[in-house]
């Protein structure tokens, strides 16, 4: 009774355990987004680097998350659409990063100008998710 039930409170809880910088991340923030139609079988949780935690069911990705890369949606600590999509372009390609960015610009999720500017950060991009990130696409 104290803890009602949440739609992504597994996210929630391997959060929590992976500590106060954690962000759940890649397909698991597609599925919180609700874009590209993704289940992932684990969850996706991104960590600074010294975390060395594992846990069954938990896909732990080191990285660094700046505030500008992290926000909360649904009670969820989740990276940036524009950083989820680079996530997801790096981990499981760029087709399902493409199907995410056209999602993510066509329902306002993010705009053409932040999205270009995630992409233009990483120099190894596909050209064709800067050609959707374009203002003119």
């Amino acid at each position: 009774r104290r803890f009602p039930a949440q739609r992504f409170e597994d996210a929630i809880v391997a959060c929590l355990w992976a500590g106060d910088d954690a962000a759940a991340s890649h397909e698991t923030a597609l599925a919180i987004y609700e874009l590209a139609d993704v289940m992932p079988a684990n969850i996706h949780v991104t960590v600074p680097q010294p975390f060395r935690g594992r846990r069954t069911g938990v896909t732990i990705h080191h990285a660094a998350i700046g505030e500008h890369d992290r926000t909360t949606r649904a009670g969820v600590p989740v990276t940036t659409v524009e950083r989820t999509i680079v996530d997801v372009m790096r981990h499981s390609g760029t087709d399902l990063a493409a199907e995410a960015a056209e999602q993510a610009l066509a329902t306002g999720l993010v705009t053409s100008r932040r999205l270009r500017a995630a992409l233009n950060d990483h120099g190894d991009i596909a050209p064709s998710l800067l050609d959707l990130a374009s203002p003119t696409a």
